[in-house]
């Protein structure tokens, strides 16, 4: 079962979407990551950081909407 997560997560970055498996969502009494904090991109940033900026904050806006990343 592990592997098909890692095969989900790969296909779903490569679309440049996040998404959580059904399996996730199942177990709501799963430990929680710890928060992290959204980054923010500023006009030094070259272009490949900025997309790595935006990432990021859309896959920690993911985790704490599906219930899997603990909120500030």
């Amino acid at each position: 079962m592990e592997n098909q997560s890692v095969e989900r997560i790969m296909t779903m970055e490569q679309r440049s979407t996040w998404g959580v498996s059904s399996s996730a969502k199942e177990n709501p009494g799963k430990t929680k990551i710890p928060y992290v904090a959204l980054q923010r991109a500023n006009d030094k940033m070259t272009d490949s950081q900025k997309e790595g900026v935006r990432v990021w904050n859309l896959m920690v806006e993911t985790l704490q909407d599906n219930g899997l990343m603990e909120k500030k």
